[in-house]
């Protein structure tokens, strides 16, 4: 049998189409990294060769590429004693075979019945053959990784083929006076090899020894090859969540937050320049309250130099009574400006209480709702990993198909466009109130600064 073409699709970890032809008489090398899949083609070519196209189980199961539920198809092309075939099967969706020969093309059991005449061999009665009883003496050629010293696998069928060719070949080798001397040649050659007993000894006793100590240093290198293996798996199963991740379109919610995060901080940077004037407008005040002052300032300046101008006109009487009605004049605004800068002083010492009051109420409320924001989060977050879990168990007893993930895509896509549509038909209500009222809303109080969006009948009241 000389092969000529292969072609895969679908078949484990080969998902792509893989076509390998022009294949010549001589030896054929197929070279590659470590878990490029050379190992699964052979896996491949061999099941295109001897399991059936309606092959069931798990063996069919394990023909399938990791999350995928596709259709394997395999095709080798190939010539026995110069006459060309060609053979092509699917497997597990909608199986199939179909076998071109010079005579005419046959398909489905009819196709199996002839591949298995061609190779001479004989499948099992149900499920995957095994290469030692099922694949004729392909079976005994057929060199696997890491079995290259393996006994050769020799089934009663096997053994009297290779039987026959030995006799036919050396027969007329074993007659007569040559026979004897071949026999006492090979019964030498086994003294030097086993004892009387059967044991080995000399190098093919060594040999047996080697072998036991490189299978026991080859142990952990198949366990540290299986724990590889298995993080490969992982690395494909990551892989396939994170085109799912895509494919859900995370990335636009994503991105939607974002943009709604960054909102809200354009929102904050407003009230911080409110925060700013508000603290401007502080400081005017002060200045205002400190100008009473300065008037005293300058009144105790008019009244020493009021003395020293009635020390100059001490001779002069009506200067002096005029200098007097101006003094008791002046006493008296001083009077009152002093105690307009004391209820001056007074309303400062009560605004500075105020604001206190208002920069406590304000953080009071800022830590209220975000105590309530932190415990609707961790509520949320019980109630989504409780969710969680419930769907990971029921997801086990779930068959998800293409079918009902593409309906499943399509709620999704349609639930995105709901909310769309509810948010921009939602009623916008904007608040500024005084700080000492508040609106109650759903039994939660509303910002005195903000916006408020209803989309259901929402009743606004004062707490009494």
């Amino acid at each position: 049998m000389q092969i000529r073409k292969i072609e895969i699709q679908n078949y484990k970890k080969l998902i792509a189409p893989v076509v390998i032809d022009k294949i010549g008489d001589g030896i054929t090398v197929i070279a590659g990294d470590n878990e490029e899949g050379k190992s699964t083609l052979l896996q491949a070519l061999r099941t295109v060769l001897f399991d059936r196209h309606n092959l069931s189980g798990d063996a069919a199961e394990a023909m399938l590429p990791f999350g995928h539920r596709v259709r394997p198809e395999i095709g080798l092309e190939f010539e026995i004693d110069g006459v060309s075939y060609k053979l092509k099967k699917g497997y597990c969706q909608k199986p199939s075979a179909e076998l071109v020969t010079p005579t005419g093309v046959l398909a489905g059991l009819a196709a199996e019945e002839k591949l298995q005449e061609l190779l001479r061999f004989r499948p099992p009665g149900r499920g995957q053959g095994r290469p030692e009883e099922h694949h004729g003496v392909f079976g005994m050629f057929w060199i696997e990784q890491g079995r290259a010293f393996s006994p050769l696998p020799l089934s009663p069928d096997n053994r009297t083929k290779l039987m026959g060719a030995l006799v036919s070949e050396v027969g007329q080798v074993l007659g007569g006076d040559r026979g004897r001397k071949l026999k006492d040649a090979i019964a030498a050659q086994y003294r030097v090899v086993f004892t009387d007993g059967g044991k080995p000894r000399g190098p093919y006793a060594e040999a047996i020894s080697l072998v036991e100590k490189l299978e026991s240093e080859i142990g952990p290198k198949r366990e540290q090859l299986r724990q590889y293996d298995e993080k490969v798996d992982e690395l494909a199963r990551t892989r396939d969540r994170l085109s799912g991740y895509e494919k859900e379109g995370r990335l636009v919610r994503a991105e939607a937050d974002l943009k709604n995060a960054q909102a809200k901080l354009d929102h904050i940077g407003a009230l911080e320049s409110k925060v700013t004037a508000a603290d401007q407008a502080h400081r005017l005040a002060e200045a205002e309250v400190r100008a009473p002052t300065t008037a005293v300032t300058q009144r105790e300046a008019l009244i020493e130099r009021e003395k020293k101008d009635r020390d100059d006109a001490n001779g002069f009487g009506a200067a002096l009574a005029g200098a007097d009605e101006a003094v008791t004049r002046l006493s008296g605004e001083f009077t009152l400006r002093a105690e307009a800068l004391k209820e001056t002083e007074t309303a400062l010492d009560e605004a500075n209480r105020a604001l206190l009051t208002i920069d406590q109420r304000l953080e009071r409320r800022r830590l209220t709702a975000e105590l309530d924001r932190l415990t609707t989060a961790l509520d949320a977050a019980k109630v989504a990993d409780d969710r969680a879990r419930e769907a990971r168990a029921a997801s086990s007893a779930i068959k998800v198909d293409a079918a009902g993930l593409k309906r499943l895509r399509t709620l999704d896509q349609k639930r995105i466009e709901a909310e769309g549509a509810l948010a921009g038909s939602s009623t916008l209500i904007q608040f500024q109130l005084n700080v000492e009222n508040s609106v109650m809303v759903k039994g939660t109080a509303a910002p005195s600064v903000g916006d408020l969006s209803i989309t259901d009948p929402t009743k606004l009241y004062q707490p009494a």
